[in-house]
């Protein structure tokens, strides 16, 4: 069955760095704007109304959907291209975050997280991209980078966000403030020097000197002359479109079996071990704000501050 691959070309000189550069940056506003928001989440969400078990179902609501999304979004993003799919994610990820700061009940609080829950993969796909755009040796530096680039955001948020809770409407400011970043970031992503794939033919190799392969797997640097491209071939007719779909459908049913296959293997301990971490820090990190407001009756601004000192700790 032909398919369509997501191509990758590109020079190893100035415009390979200024790209991943500014994929450093969309990292770290991802990041920024959506701590701004999270510590935040169990106050507001109180303040509705909200039973402990409601508030706790909502809450899940998130987890759930990003579960079952993942598979799916990334089957999207090798199928159609990582520009297409990097874009809607943090376009669809401002739509929630900008409903988010319109909800005024526990109905719209919900009816926010859901398209959040989706298509919040905005991360997912950069590291991906940044796997495509260096070679094997060098994957481990830069995805070491890009970690450290995005996780500065996730510390220094808080601060932004406990600042803007003192003022009236805090919670609101900054949910519009996140989905503001986030329309930002789009921005930035598309104006990345991103190049059409005309010379690209069906069997997904290059007319000119380059090597040419799946999303998944690595690039080899090409001359200078040459330049990039991370975007799928578009598709021409409707049989063309069926083949997508198909091909869509394809590599989610394989990719859930490899899940299926890893954890029935012996590293399913490993697995384990980081799902309950993992479960761990975000009831930690989600509830923090709120639960020393109760028990002690710190305001959130002195909370996050205090949150950001034990992040940059861990950092």
């Amino acid at each position: 069955m032909d398919t369509e691959v997501s191509a990758v070309v590109f020079t190893p000189g100035g415009k390979r760095i200024r790209f991943i550069t500014c994929l450093y940056v969309v990292g770290f506003l991802d990041l920024f704007g959506v701590s701004m928001v999270v510590p935040l989440l169990g106050h507001h969400i109180k303040s509705l109304g909200a039973s402990p078990t409601a508030a706790g179902v909502i809450g899940a609501l998130y987890g759930i959907l990003q579960l079952f999304s993942s598979t799916l979004v990334g089957s999207w993003s090798d199928v159609v291209g990582r520009r297409v799919s990097l874009l809607f994610c943090i376009l669809l990820s401002s739509l929630g975050y900008g409903l988010l700061g319109l909800s005024t009940n526990l109905y719209l609080f919900a009816l926010a997280r859901i398209p959040i829950g989706i298509f919040k993969h905005s991360l997912s796909i950069s590291k991906a991209l940044l796997s495509d755009l260096v070679s094997e040796r060098d994957r481990p530096l830069v995805m070491g980078k890009f970690n450290s680039t995005s996780g500065m955001g996730f510390i220094l948020g808080p601060v932004v966000g406990g600042y803007l809770t003192e003022l009236e409407g805090g919670f609101y400011l900054a949910s519009f403030l996140c989905a503001s970043i986030f329309v930002l970031n789009a921005g930035l992503v598309w104006i990345l020097p991103w190049k059409d794939n005309s010379d690209i033919n069906n069997e997904g190799s290059l007319s000119s000197r380059a090597t040419v392969v799946s999303s998944n797997a690595f690039v080899e640097i090409i001359p200078e002359n040459m330049h990039w491209n991370l975007e799928s071939k578009p598709v021409a007719n409707g049989s063309e479109h069926y083949k997508t779909r198909q091909f869509l459908w394809t590599e989610v049913a394989s990719v859930l079996k490899k899940i299926m296959k890893l954890a029935c293997s012996e590293l399913r301990d490993i697995f384990l071990v980081r799902l309950l971490m993992a479960i761990a820090l975000m009831l930690y990190y989600s509830n923090f704000v709120l639960g020393i407001e109760e028990r002690f009756g710190i305001k959130p601004k002195v909370s996050e501050l205090r949150l950001t000192a034990e992040m940059c700790m861990l950092l």
